[in-house]
């Protein structure tokens, strides 16, 4: 069975709420912080994602046998919300269905956003500065902050990120 995303979702959580989850702070650039979310996202997210559901809405097309049974409950990566088509090849061996699957963000469990933005922040912290791990801020007027990233930082934000999801994977 082979499934492929047709549209993908967007991201479930926004720059500014990772920032106000403490993870990322003011001084972060908004389009660095979302593609980082987005990262995040997708490491857990749909066909490609280990987690093995969908959490952001997205199109999915799978490739079934002819006599696979197309129902909303039977389809790969849940929730499954909508069929969009179901179409018999020429020579009736497989069949293809569209389907939309996933959840509006509103309903995406905060679980899983906070997973999401500790993920990117564990991305963000294993990203090497200038010079090495050693991270500056500045701040005009009052001074500067200097600090290296501790040791399994990284490692911390990206295990409480898997045990917050470990409740969602769905195993085949």
């Amino acid at each position: 069975m082979r499934v492929v995303v047709i549209e993908p979702p967007e991201n479930v959580v926004t720059a500014e709420e990772a920032k106000s989850a403490r993870v990322f702070t003011d001084a972060d650039d908004d389009d660095y912080v979302d593609m980082l979310l987005e990262i995040a996202q997708s490491e857990i997210d749909g066909p490609q994602g280990w987690l093995g559901r969908c959490i952001g809405e997205q199109q999915l097309q799978v490739t079934l046998p002819a006599s696979a049974d197309v129902r909303i409950d039977c389809l790969p990566y849940r929730p499954v919300t909508e069929i969009i088509s179901d179409v018999l090849s020429d020579d009736g061996c497989t069949r293809v269905v569209d389907y939309w699957a996933g959840q509006p963000v509103e309903e995406v469990p905060k679980r899983i956003k906070h997973a999401i933005i500790l993920m990117a922040g564990a991305l963000r912290d294993a990203t090497p500065d200038v010079g090495g791990f050693i991270k500056r801020e500045t701040v005009d007027g009052i001074g500067s902050t200097e600090y290296s990233l501790p040791d399994g930082a990284a490692d911390a934000m990206k295990s409480a990120a898997e045990r917050l999801l470990a409740s969602y994977r769905v195993f085949a």
